[in-house]
């Protein structure tokens, strides 16, 4: 059998690759720098407010689509701006944090959007928003919403929520210490880009409980596009997409240092994760009640999606995780270092792990712990329930090639898989070879 009727094909083609090819585009650095909100300008000929009622009341009497100016650096925020059916233009002028506006930890929402209108807002920092009844700064229902250059920090719950239907962007922000994640939901052909996203999940939430505790979770949606982002120092899951997403890209990121996974798929369809770097991701400490171990603390978590079946677009395509970085440098704790997991954790028709293709790669494999690259079959139905043998992961059309593996010590088993219903052993090399006949690139020792 030939590779290409044993493996579904690329969507991008399969080229041996270079290491300039690897990665983003133009590096590392510039993705962190580039990262985040930026200096924003007064175009001139908006109306001008210095509260939250003064903007309320202007909005009111306003048209659809035009422009608003806070000209103040600490505006009065005792209200919740919700802008109707106006589709207000929202501007908070100057370099990020010369504009704040502070809830003081009132149970409130600073800004709550109306289905079927869009809301821009732009520049300023909206922090200290909200209860265990309203978490969340800015919450955006209308299509075609925009989020730019703001600064959300220190909500109680999540700093910027979409709960649209399509076309929101948010574009240059940064979320920054919310008590779960930084981003929450996401619509269809949503755009998140050039954001930065740390220290989320400040109320130590058990990262895999309902709540949550990650950077950001993107949940029931398709078609989106989230690239050039920095996530990092996140306490617990870094970028999270889950539950019957399909067909996002995923490209050009950072992903480093945040306490559980970098990335993150779980229960979706098909999509594309390229060309980013993911990095030393995994702490040897619990958080919440979620304690640390190889499933929570891999760089790279790929679980439960059935790819095999046809997304909401009408297409059967498999997720493809090609031309990335995957790195690890801290060896302090037994249970840190995995580079990637495919993981079959729940048995069920619409959940299960099938038609994942790992190719083009760069995986640094720097000490001499086995099975870091590692896929597990752990059924069970329903979470929780008994062990049962169906939708084997090693039957469904899940297969790496052509990745360059950079390894320290030549004869460790640094890999994992199984046939059967076995759940997964360790693999020399060689056994590795005759699994996966593609993944054919001579290793490189460090």
């Amino acid at each position: 059998m030939t590779r290409a009727q044993s493996q579904s094909q690329p969507r991008f083609g399969a080229l041996r690759v270079t290491g300039a090819e690897f990665g983003p585009t133009n590096e590392v650095q510039p993705v962190r720098d580039g990262a985040g909100a930026r200096t924003v300008t007064d175009p001139g000929g908006g109306t001008s407010f210095s509260s939250s009622s003064t903007l309320q009341t202007a909005i009111n009497a306003s048209g659809t689509g035009e422009l608003f100016v806070c000209s103040v650096s600490n505006p009065t925020w005792d209200s919740t701006v919700t802008p109707g059916t106006h589709d207000p233009i929202i501007l908070f002028p100057g370099a990020p944090g010369a504009t704040v506006v502070d809830g003081g930890g009132a149970d409130r929402i600073a800004f709550d959007s109306s289905v079927g209108h869009k809301m821009t807002i732009k520049g300023g920092t909206v922090q200290n928003f909200g209860t265990t009844t309203h978490g969340t700064g800015i919450v955006l229902r209308g299509d075609g919403s925009l989020v730019e250059d703001v600064v959300v920090s220190d909500c109680f719950f999540t700093g910027i929520s979409d709960q649209a239907s399509n076309d929101v962007t948010i574009s240059h922000c940064t979320m920054h210490s919310n008590g779960a994640s930084g981003l929450g939901g996401a619509s269809d052909n949503a755009v998140v880009e050039y954001c930065e996203i740390y220290g989320n999940n400040t109320n130590l939430n058990n990262p895999g409980g309902t709540p949550g505790g990650c950077a950001l979770k993107i949940l029931f949606s398709g078609n989106g596009h989230f690239h050039h982002n920095y996530v990092h120092d996140n306490i617990g899951f870094g970028a999270w997409w889950d539950t019957n997403c399909w067909n996002w890209l995923i490209e050009e990121n950072v992903c480093e240092e945040n306490y559980c996974s970098g990335m993150f798929t779980e229960a979706n369809y098909g999509m594309i994760i390229r060309r980013n770097y993911i990095f030393n991701n995994g702490v040897n400490q619990s958080i919440g009640t979620q304690p640390p171990t190889h499933e929570n603390c891999v760089n790279v978590r790929i679980s439960d999606n059935s790819s095999d079946r046809t997304n909401p677009d009408g297409n059967v395509t498999p997720v493809e995780f090609y031309r990335n970085i995957v790195d690890h440098t801290d060896f302090s704790a037994a249970v840190l270092g995995d580079l990637i997991l495919l993981w079959d954790h729940t048995d069920s028709a619409s959940r299960h792990t099938a038609n994942i293709d790992v190719y083009e790669n760069q995986f640094w494999l720097r000490d001499s712990t086995s099975q870091r690259i590692r896929a597990k079959d752990q059924d069970v139905i329903p979470p929780g329930g008994p062990f049962t043998t169906d939708y084997q992961i090693w039957d469904l059309d899940c297969h790496y090639w052509d990745n360059e593996y950079h390894v320290t010590d030549m004869a460790e088993s640094y890999w994992m898989w199984d046939t059967g219903t076995g759940v997964g052993v360790a693999k020399t090399w060689a056994e590795w070879q005759a699994i996966h006949t593609g993944d054919d690139i001579d290793r490189i020792q460090i």
